[in-house]
């Protein structure tokens, strides 16, 4: 149980409780420090490190406190911090991570990773909290304070691309918008011949959207979850003794020709099992469009996925991942078409799980 969000601790009558987003690179380093200093861990996560540097320095001066934190520490996160009744809400000085401040109906004020979770609590969403910037909320009001950084701005690409939920905005935009442009920058990299688009079920629809409107070809609805067999597996393969979890609709793909978007290809989608699945209901051909290059390296800014295999092709060529799965086609959005989506300039983006670009955390 050590290990589940928010981290909670005591010291001398205060409670803190943290819950962050992201990756501390140098937390063998700082827990070393600490452990030299007496420092006892309960956990293995990064946010328990903060309650030690504040419970050191010293709750009565928060602000400095934090301040003296946040310069030890390196990395791509956004944390949220309550200690006893004061909220601390924390952005790297790179802004990896979103994280959006808004206003309660009741006045006060709510801190939330994606502005959707605003909207449920019928926030007003004010603004994003900037990079390298302290927003601590208390009775006395809010109050804004900056790290002592020199910050420069290197979004995580891949929260616009999937992790977001499409009705938030995410570092200014809106996500929705976004990934309908991913959809029409598909469309201009790639023209296949088709009677329809669908959306692969583990994808949103946005980009299926986009790619149906510049393109003109209609979209439809080509699989429907299976609500008997939920569970059972989320899969499509039929060469499986349990059902697929979504059902491809025969009666439409029979004889047709078929564009499938994804808007990635980290959300967990077997790409064989389904294309299998089409075929079987009697698809003519199978184009698989992905609105993000392919993921090639691994991530050490805090997001984990697989890196290898079907899902994420390493050092696989795209028309070796094309045949083994048996699409007629597989395109990758470019780089370029990419960033032409998101809503910001290259030098905003951070890219390194695609071109294996480096930058050092501040």
């Amino acid at each position: 149980m050590g290990d589940i969000q928010p981290f909670t601790a005591s010291h001398k009558g205060n409670v803190i409780s943290i819950a962050h987003s992201g990756n501390f690179n140098n937390t063998k380093q700082l827990k070393s420090e600490l452990e030299a200093k007496g420092a006892i861990f309960l956990s293995s996560m990064d946010s328990e490190i903060i309650s030690h540097f504040v419970a050191t320095c010293g709750i009565s001066d928060l602000d400095a406190a934090l301040k003296y934190a946040f310069k030890k520490i390196r990395g791509a996160f956004s944390l949220i911090m309550m200690v006893n009744d004061t909220l601390v809400a924390v952005r790297d000085a790179h802004g990896f991570r979103p994280l959006s401040l808004g206003r309660l109906p009741s006045g006060g004020y709510a801190v939330a990773s994606e502005t959707c979770a605003l909207d449920a609590m019928a926030a007003e969403n004010l603004r994003d909290i900037e990079p390298g910037e302290v927003v601590i909320i208390n009775q006395q009001g809010l109050n804004s304070t900056r790290l002592d950084l020199n910050p420069h701005k290197q979004f995580c690409l891949l929260e616009q691309v999937a992790f977001v939920r499409a009705d938030s905005n995410g570092f200014g935009f809106s996500v929705y918008e976004s990934r309908k442009l991913m959809g029409t920058e598909l469309f201009h990299e790639c023209q296949p011949d088709a009677d329809f688009v669908i959306s692969t079920p583990n994808s949103d629809t946005c980009a299926a959207l986009g790619y149906s409107q510049a393109s003109g070809i209609p979209f439809e609805m080509g699989f429907v979850r299976d609500y008997y067999t939920n569970g059972l597996r989320d899969s499509f393969s039929e060469r499986s003794e349990k059902k697929p979890k979504f059902n491809p609709v025969r009666s439409l793909i029979n004889g047709k020709r078929v564009i499938v978007i994804d808007d990635s290809v980290i959300g967990g989608t077997d790409f064989s099992d389904m294309i299998f699945s089409l075929r079987k209901a009697g698809a003519k051909e199978v184009h698989l469009l992905v609105g993000c290059p392919p993921i090639r390296y691994q991530c050490d800014y805090g997001i984990h996925f697989q890196i290898g295999g079907e899902k994420l092709p390493h050092n696989k060529l795209i028309e070796q991942v094309q045949n083994s799965i048996g699409a007629d086609t597989l395109y990758c959005l470019s780089t370029g078409g990419l960033l032409a989506a998101a809503g910001q300039g290259s030098a905003s983006f951070c890219k390194a799980c695609i071109d294996g670009s480096k930058m050092p955390l501040i």
